[in-house]
């Protein structure tokens, strides 16, 4: 796939309004590695996606589909900050026009967590 499926394209300007981008350097992903080995098995963007995240204080929830990130956040305790964009949009009291993808669903993410917390456990009887 190419990506580019369902994009609404924002002008640069407009969205540097309406969101913030915090940079994550070298110094802080070593930080964050040193605490979470595992993070080197993400692609770069979830990796510092995660090192972002991991620095906050308080409260933080991380919306995303990526199996990889979805394993790193059960596998290291932070299940219960992953939230599906069907759930997300629900909170906030949005109702989408077209149906979310089936990996947008709480029901996919629900069983995504659910394989791994079974695949780990089959691991540790190995």
């Amino acid at each position: 796939m190419t990506g580019y499926q369902h994009r609404e394209i924002i002008p640069p300007d407009q969205f540097r309004q309406q969101v913030r981008v915090h940079i994550v350097d070298a110094v802080q992903r070593l930080d964050a590695q040193a605490s979470h080995a595992s993070l080197a098995m993400l692609d770069d963007g979830e990796r510092d996606l995660w090192v972002h995240a991991l620095a906050r204080k308080g409260g933080w929830i991380l919306c995303g589909p990526d199996i990889a990130s979805i394993k790193f956040g059960v596998l290291n305790g932070y299940k219960d900050r992953l939230i599906s964009l069907e759930a997300l949009l629900s909170a906030i009291g949005h109702k989408p026009k077209r149906k979310l993808q089936e990996h947008q669903t709480a029901k996919w993410l629900g069983h995504q967590i659910a394989q791994i917390q079974l695949d780990e456990q089959f691991r540790k009887l190995k």
